[in-house]
């Protein structure tokens, strides 16, 4: 079981070990098909069996077995299952979540750095807004108070405490990105190989690299379940070239659950009114993203990139 946006989905293999994911739901009293069991079909496939009447369903979503029914009945004309478009891409099932009738085209964002690193991923749900979880991960200043043993920003205010730095920010099609050092002018182009970047891609991902080329990088999808939750998928990496692999870790890293537990105690007061907010300049980054989530909410980005600075230089101390 699994839940993107407000959608309640299924995923299940078939026969041949291909993904395929439906809505969970079964079509006679709406008992969801994850509570059931995924059985051989008897011809080499597979299939899924509600566990309340045993109504069956192949991958595709089609009805295929009423047991209530007499023998050669056909099943209830509208029994079959929605269906979404799904692909398997860099260790993670990607699905198409719009809507049965939309299809998608291309393939999904790719992971970068894929095949050259050693990588952990997991999954952990969050009572939080999607976009507070991206801006988090914007945010310049919090690790060194959010972060206590675990984030090397924290381990830099506690032995020299803060100090006077700047970032730049930068816009693009696909959102912003947050590095330093800054660069000379707006000339200059966007540095491969910053020693802090902070990348945030629409619709919901987010990339942290610290180190430079051969530091740490974390790759974050937060995957909206509801309007004040949503589920952080998460792959993490240092730079191990001769263990190219990718294992799952049901384990929540330290660091997430150190920024979870903040954002689900400022989520309650969020949902009543977010007028009590007030932002100083550092805040330019996670202000900036909620600004391009309204605006491609709003189907309005990048048509409105415009109209928002392309390039910044914020000074703060942290």
């Amino acid at each position: 079981a699994t839940r993107v946006g407000d959608l309640d989905l299924v995923a299940l293999r078939d026969g041949d070990g291909r993904a395929h994911v439906l809505l969970d739901r079964c079509s006679h009293r709406g008992v969801p098909l994850s509570k059931g069991t995924v059985v051989p079909d008897g011809a080499g496939g597979r299939s899924i069996t509600c566990r309340h009447h045993g109504w069956r369903y192949g991958p595709d979503g089609a009805c295929l077995d009423v047991p209530s029914l007499r023998p050669g009945a056909p099943c209830p004309r509208g029994a079959d299952v929605p269906r979404f478009d799904v692909v398997e891409a860099d260790g993670w099932v990607w699905v198409w979540a719009p809507g049965v009738e939309e299809h998608p085209t291309g393939p999904p964002p790719a992971i970068p750095g894929l095949a050259e690193r050693s990588w952990k991923q997991g999954s952990v749900p969050m009572a939080c807004s999607y976009v507070s979880g991206i801006e988090n991960n914007l945010d310049w200043c919090h690790a060194a108070f959010a972060h206590p043993w675990t984030h090397p920003q924290w381990y830099a205010a506690k032995l020299r405490g803060l100090r006077e730095q700047a970032y730049e920010l930068r816009t693009d099609p696909d959102g912003l990105v947050v590095f330093t050092p800054p660069t000379a002018s707006p000339d200059d182009p966007t540095p491969a190989q910053a020693a802090v970047a902070l990348t945030f891609s629409l619709p919901n991902r987010v990339i942290v690299k610290l180190g430079g080329p051969r530091g740490l990088v974390v790759v974050m999808h937060f995957v909206p379940t509801g309007p004040a939750s949503c589920r952080l998928d998460w792959m993490r990496s240092a730079y191990l070239p001769a263990r190219r692999r990718v294992a799952w870790s049901a384990h929540e890293p330290l660091v997430f659950k150190q920024d979870r537990r903040l954002l689900e105690g400022a989520q309650p007061w969020q949902d009543r009114d977010r007028a009590f907010e007030r932002s100083v300049k550092a805040d330019t980054s996670t202000l900036l993203a909620r600004r391009i989530v309204a605006l491609a909410e709003e189907g309005q980005w990048p048509q409105r990139s415009a109209s928002l600075p392309a390039r910044s230089v914020i000074e703060v101390r942290a």
